[in-house]
């Protein structure tokens, strides 16, 4: 009896068992093919629901069968793998409305020039009202939101700094938390900065990192000028995002990215030269 048929055959016996006890709880069977877990999509009731996608459809995500089950280690409990965090993903679905075990990769891209990058798992899709449209958060909803640009700090605070002069910058990392409503359902958004791109206005390489910096004496982030005159320092803040159906209680990751920008006022290089005086100051 080859592996696939076995599985139709476990699948049919258990749904014949939902017919006549009652509906099955989740992970009530697992049955896998050659590389991909098959695992139990039921209701806790007869209420019909469809299933929400479990990515945006857009030409740069797309998602892949995840390997997960009898073919994939257990977890640490003893239990078929990704079945805790299947469970806890079913245990926000509304009961009346149903849901889908499927896991899968969601992959992104920049582009079609672009290689193809995991931004998060799929577990579980509950299911939907009939007439309800499945909501989700696409990159171009992301970025229209109005995320709050990271504040810029300048040491020393009075703009006016030295050549050859470590001059001082640094921001926080500070997640956003904004709630929005797409297509008449409440959604709320949770953006987390992940890079942050200085230009110093020099005409240097910006520096990109992952670092928010900090003040004097503790400080990672300085830009020494070597020549005098006026400059602008601008941050780009690259945020990554996630979004909630259940007000904050689970969050799915949003494709792609959002940026912010945040300018200086003028910063002032100056030149001082040391002057040798005797006592009387001459």
């Amino acid at each position: 009896m080859s592996r696939t048929f076995a599985s139709i055959l476990m699948v049919t016996c258990l749904l014949a068992m939902n017919s006549s006890d009652g509906p099955l709880d989740l992970l009530d069977f697992l049955a896998t093919d050659d590389n991909i877990a098959i695992l139990g999509s039921h209701s806790e009731s007869e209420s019909p629901g469809t299933s929400s996608p479990t990515a945006p459809r857009d030409p740069n995500v797309r998602t892949v069968p995840a390997e997960c089950g009898t073919s994939a280690p257990p977890e640490a409990d003893g239990s078929p793998a990704c079945y805790n965090a299947g469970r806890a993903e079913y245990e926000q679905c509304d009961p009346a409305l149903g849901f889908d075990y499927n896991p899968v990769i969601i992959e992104a891209r920049a582009d079609e020039a672009s290689e193809w990058e995991e931004i998060g798992v799929d577990y579980v899709q509950c299911g939907t009202a009939p007439g309800q449209a499945p909501v989700t958060v696409t990159q171009a909803d992301f970025r229209s939101l109005p995320l709050t640009a990271s504040p810029v700090q300048v040491q020393p605070p009075t703009l006016v700094s030295l050549v050859n002069i470590a001059t001082i910058t640094y921001t926080d990392n500070t997640l956003q938390i904004l709630d929005t409503t797409i297509l008449g359902q409440p959604v709320r958004v949770r953006a987390t900065p992940a890079t942050f791109t200085w230009d110093f206005g020099d005409g240097s390489t910006p520096l990109v990192t992952t670092d928010p910096g900090a003040p004097y004496p503790d400080h990672t982030v300085s830009r020494t000028y070597t020549t005098t005159g006026t400059y602008t320092i601008t941050l780009t803040t690259t945020w990554t995002g996630e979004y909630s159906l259940d007000a904050g209680t689970t969050y799915q990751p949003i494709p792609g990215t959002a940026t912010t920008t945040t300018t200086t006022d003028p910063l002032t290089i100056e030149e001082r030269r040391t002057l040798l005086t005797d006592d009387d100051g001459y």
